[in-house]
């Protein structure tokens, strides 16, 4: 087993959690739909997520040839993975109880779901750098911290409005971008 191999089981194993943490609350969700209400805002931030691990469990790849290997970026890629199950647990706490309002668990857990994006976008800016493809292609930077700027924003605006406006950006753009986007640029 080499580096890569050995690394990429703990960063599978983490972000594999994480979107059976997704899928584990969606179910829940389902099968208690009379006790839990589930809201339009919560769902579209549970499919940003859940495309947001996916994504990033396949960049992963791009580490396999990668050869310079040392602790600190075997921490660097720890900690981006760490970030990403982080986002599904916000996003589903554990100790949600029947009744809850998925609106109010949004709302509750708002600044830590964009706090922990905004750590992962950093981590995820860093892990390219070390890769040396931190400007391929060009709009990747400029692209990744436009995310960062706007759930920062996410933080201090309460507005429902804006905060699903913005739940839909995310997933449109975000989609555009895995789907379209990398093809056309050759990433």
């Amino acid at each position: 087993m080499n580096e890569f191999e050995f690394l990429a089981v703990f960063i599978s194993i983490v972000v594999g959690l994480g979107v059976t943490h997704i899928l584990y609350g969606l179910a829940r969700i389902i099968h208690n739909r009379s006790q839990h209400q589930m809201s339009t805002l919560h769902f579209v931030w549970t499919l940003n997520v859940l495309l947001i691990l996916l994504l990033n469990w396949w960049v992963l790849f791009l580490w396999a040839d990668y050869e310079t290997w040392s602790f600190d970026i075997y921490l660097l890629l720890i900690g981006w993975g760490i970030a990403l199950y982080m986002l599904a647990v916000i996003l589903y706490p554990p100790d949600t109880k029947a009744g809850d309002s998925y609106d109010e668990i949004f709302d509750r857990n708002r600044n830590w779901l964009f706090g922990f994006f905004i750590v992962f976008i950093a981590l995820d800016i860093a892990q390219t750098a070390v890769r040396g493809q931190l400007l391929e292609p060009k709009i990747f930077l400029p692209y990744s911290l436009h995310y960062a700027v706007l759930a920062g924003i996410g933080i201090a605006v309460t507005n429902k409005r804006y905060q699903v406006f913005l739940a839909w950006y995310f997933l449109i753009t975000l989609t555009l971008w895995c789907l379209i986007v990398r093809r056309l640029l050759g990433s």
